[in-house]
């Protein structure tokens, strides 16, 4: 586990009235969420596997997260 990731809240320019968390590590920006707890469960699986976002990203996982009827 390392504590390598972070929330920050950022207001876009463009409609200063929507609040947005940008999920950083060091000075980078990962990724950007709507709701703060959306932002805090991402920070905390990131903590735990630095690669949780590229974990199912093949295009085997995708196509099982298509539901056909």
């Amino acid at each position: 586990m390392n504590n390598d990731f972070r929330y920050v809240t950022y207001k876009n320019s463009d409609s200063p009235d929507v609040e947005l968390w940008h999920v950083m590590t060091g000075r980078t920006i990962v990724t950007t969420c709507r709701t703060e707890e959306a932002a805090i469960e991402l920070v905390e699986e990131l903590k735990h596997d630095k690669y949780f976002l590229m974990r199912g990203q093949t295009q085997l996982d995708r196509a099982k997260s298509f539901v056909f009827s």
